[in-house]
């Protein structure tokens, strides 16, 4: 099986930039994330479009995404997970508060 990546390929993680993710993500923010005062759907909606991130944030630091294919994680997992990766730029806590308490 050939590497998706390789170790020089992958994004040094001064050149992460979590703007631009962010940039990429806000047109399916706005579509996604509906005008309402319903605190349950938007915790579900904000839920989904924040693992989105979360996903993207893993699979580009990872020698063989592929093998995360079908694969289910938790969460609280993928979310210390991408914190492990890319350090402590997330600007939510992954801890017991933050994205802990989406789940």
């Amino acid at each position: 099986m050939a590497l998706s990546h390789t170790w020089e390929a992958l994004m040094p993680i001064e050149d992460f930039n979590l703007g631009e993710v962010k940039d990429k993500r806000e047109g399916r923010i706005k579509a996604h994330l509906p005008k309402t005062n319903d605190l349950t759907i938007l915790t579900l909606k904000g839920h989904l479009l924040v693992e989105e991130v979360l996903d993207e944030i893993v699979h580009a630091y990872c020698l063989q995404p592929s093998h995360l294919d079908g694969v289910d994680i938790r969460f609280q997992v993928k979310a210390r997970l991408a914190r492990a990766l890319i350090g402590d730029i997330l600007p939510i806590h992954v801890g017991h508060g933050g994205c802990a308490k989406f789940n």
